[in-house]
């Protein structure tokens, strides 16, 4: 709580949370929509949008040893804890710590914590699944909140973190990252993400789940952070100033899959944009995805061809509209239920 005189209100936001492997308690600071003034420059965000589309994007399989890079409240490693042996999770925002600490106690977890930027805690160590919702917000370079902005220019932080989870993954571990990453040309939206993983020797599947113009993501950032509405105008048209400079004309935002192959060959590196409401990457879909990638790279063109091939279970929708001759389709849809 916060002490003013002989006032007293509260400061953490404490709420219950459950998967299906268990049910948690989470602590976190109380976000802008729920007290007064701008938030403080080591504010921990509590459970979000970001938080739960990384959780539901992660593969779920047991495994030894995984790492929830920037963990912030906790949220990632408790998912983790369900399934993984032992969970290293880490932050530069000592307060993070501290309320991801208590996360876990009051969730009857136990996590090895440690502070510090990207894989330093972790230097020379290897996992089996790691995790990361990093603060991609891209920017100028500077730090004001530091669970959204790395102090690294545009999308440095993102493409250094890539860059270097080669090195901490077991042959056969998987990395599920969120990221937003700069776009300078429209027609050719995915250019970063395959420059990041070009040389990483990593199999990926990455999924752009939007692509926002400047104006609609500073308006997103700036709506977050509770500042007055003067401080808010400066530090919108300083933002756009920026991305006008630096030729940033939209932001891709989503969710990077990628596997340690065992025999170090790289099978696939596939960016797509899958953007309609119900279609979020679930660990499921993506080990799925990985599964029929290994299956084709597995098989010879003449033994696909050999072989009696079923679709899943799939719907056609058709449009059509009254013509001179009957109903004229105009569009044509197979989706696939789930």
């Amino acid at each position: 709580v916060d002490v003013d005189g002989e006032s007293v209100s509260p400061v953490l936001d404490v709420r219950p949370y459950a998967d299906d492997a268990g049910e948690y308690v989470v602590f976190a600071d109380q976000d802008a929509g729920r007290r007064s003034g701008t938030l403080a420059a080591d504010h921990v965000l509590g459970i979000g949008a970001a938080s739960i589309s990384l959780a539901r994007a992660v593969i779920r399989r047991p495994v030894q040893r995984a790492l929830d890079l920037g963990t912030g409240c906790g949220v990632q490693a408790l998912h983790l804890g369900a399934h993984c042996a032992e969970v290293v999770a880490t932050d530069t925002n000592e307060r993070a710590l501290a309320l991801a600490a208590a996360t876990a106690r009051a969730s009857g977890q136990s996590w090895d914590l440690r502070r510090g930027s990207l894989f330093a805690p972790v230097a020379g160590e290897r996992f089996d699944l790691i995790v990361s919702n990093p603060p991609f917000v891209i920017g100028s370079g500077s730090q004001d909140y530091i669970y959204r902005d790395s102090g690294v220019r545009a999308d440095g932080l993102c493409a250094q973190l890539i860059a270097e989870v080669p090195a901490h993954l077991n042959p056969g571990g998987i990395a599920t990252v969120l990221a937003n990453w700069v776009v300078t040309d429209r027609d050719d939206w995915a250019a970063r993400p395959r420059q990041w993983l070009e040389h990483t020797g990593l199999d990926a599947w990455v999924v752009q789940r939007e692509l926002a113009d400047p104006v609609s993501y500073v308006s997103l950032w700036l709506a977050d952070a509770g500042e007055s509405p003067a401080r808010s105008a400066q530090r919108g048209r300083e933002w756009l100033e920026f991305f006008d400079a630096a030729g940033i004309v939209a932001v891709g935002m989503g969710v990077l899959t990628v596997r340690r192959p065992v025999d170090g060959r790289v099978r696939f590196q596939i960016v797509e944009e899958i953007t309609g409401a119900g279609e979020e990457v679930t660990g499921a879909e993506a080990q799925a995805f990985f599964d029929r990638q290994d299956f084709l790279a597995a098989h010879t063109d003449g033994d696909l061809l050999a072989m009696s091939l079923a679709t899943m279970p799939v719907i056609l929708d058709e449009q059509s509209l009254p013509g001179d001759t009957g109903w004229q389709c105009i569009s044509s849809v197979v989706r696939r239920p789930g």
